[in-house]
């Protein structure tokens, strides 16, 4: 997540490695694999009364052969 430049929040796939189980769909190059749903929580209370923009991107780094893919669902943005 980036707020006016900054990012506030990131995950990589190393990040994410411990967390992966066989998935039930296939492709043609092998394996595929799932993190199954998770939960980010992200505190943006330093930028109240202010504007920006909210994010989200899945990049593809460091093999030709894989694709990543995201499904983002139940974005909440809840003032406390």
């Amino acid at each position: 997540m980036e707020f006016a430049g900054n990012v506030l929040q990131a995950t990589t796939i190393d990040d994410l490695c411990g967390s992966v189980t066989p998935a039930d769909v296939s492709f043609d190059k092998g394996g595929v694999y799932s993190t199954g749903w998770r939960t980010q929580t992200v505190d943006v209370t330093a930028f109240a009364g202010t504007s920006g923009l909210l994010s989200f991107a899945a990049h593809d780094v460091g093999d030709s052969i894989f694709d990543s893919a995201i499904l983002i669902d139940h974005v909440q943005l809840v003032a406390q």
